[in-house]
């Protein structure tokens, strides 16, 4: 299972939607799309209902949220701090 997929699936969670995950990932939202396409494909099933409003979680949405979050929060915790200690104001 691919660690971006994972990281991006977790955006779009916390984020509540595809564009504004992918706003925050610094990528495009076709690419996050994508993703979790991939992700979906690979799991059997749709973690995401999309809607016009954004993205909720699915019941296996909320069952692979659960498995994902512990392992991958920590990862994206230490790379959100990193990156806004580093990050130059415009």
């Amino acid at each position: 299972m691919n660690t971006d997929r994972i990281a991006y699936f977790l955006a779009v969670v916390r984020e509540g939607s595809f564009s504004a995950a992918a706003k925050n990932m610094y990528v495009s939202q076709t690419a996050i799309s994508q993703q979790i396409a991939s992700l979906e494909k690979e799991m059997g099933c749709a973690l995401f209902h999309r809607l016009s409003t954004g993205a909720v979680l699915t019941d296996p949405g909320e069952q692979f949220l659960r498995s994902a979050a512990r392992p991958m929060g920590h990862k994206l915790e230490l790379q959100d701090a990193f990156a806004n200690a580093h990050r130059v104001s415009a």
